[in-house]
């Protein structure tokens, strides 16, 4: 990602992260990895492998003023899971998220949904922040909007987040 970054790319798209981990966690090495003493020891290392090859670089050259364009975007998409009663970032069981919650080291959380429109319609679009049954989160006033919702399309919401960025 680091190096993608350094060269100007200004879109770094992971499609789809919860297909990665599983690649990962499927493996003969991880699974191998789970018969010494500590079986839990692999997810920790799957965490912290996790937190450095995505979150750690992502600090390291948002906003280090290093990029030819000054910023680089990173966009993972992944699937979700039922915890409790939330829809949530979904990672291989709970292990991976008592290291690192992947949500939670994102500035901006836009969890994709169908929303129910007249006549029996459903649309797709982005809710932009929490409200209690899917992870979501956004600073105020990024999207101009007067309910949770955006269209479901990335490049209207990478221009909102740019404008919003660039106002600050």
């Amino acid at each position: 990602i680091d190096k993608f970054a350094r060269k100007g790319i200004k879109y770094i798209i992971v499609d789809d992260f919860s297909h990665t981990l599983n690649k990962r966690t499927l493996s003969t090495q991880f699974i191998m990895a789970g018969q010494g003493n500590n079986k839990y020891a692999r997810y920790e290392a799957l965490g912290r492998d996790t937190y450095n090859s995505i979150f750690a670089v992502a600090d390291a050259i948002s906003g280090d003023g290093e990029l030819p364009e000054g910023k680089c975007f990173i966009i993972i998409i992944n699937h979700t899971m039922l915890d409790g009663d939330k829809q949530v970032f979904k990672s291989t069981g709970k292990m991976i998220g008592n290291v690192v919650d992947p949500a939670s080291y994102a500035r901006i959380v836009l969890h994709s949904i169908i929303v129910p429109e007249k006549k029996g319609d459903e649309k797709y679009k982005f809710m932009i922040n929490d409200d209690g049954m899917h992870e979501a989160k956004s600073p105020p006033e990024m999207f101009d909007t007067k309910d949770n919702y955006i269209p479901n399309n990335l490049f209207l919401a990478l221009n909102a987040i740019e404008e919003f960025d660039n106002a600050q």
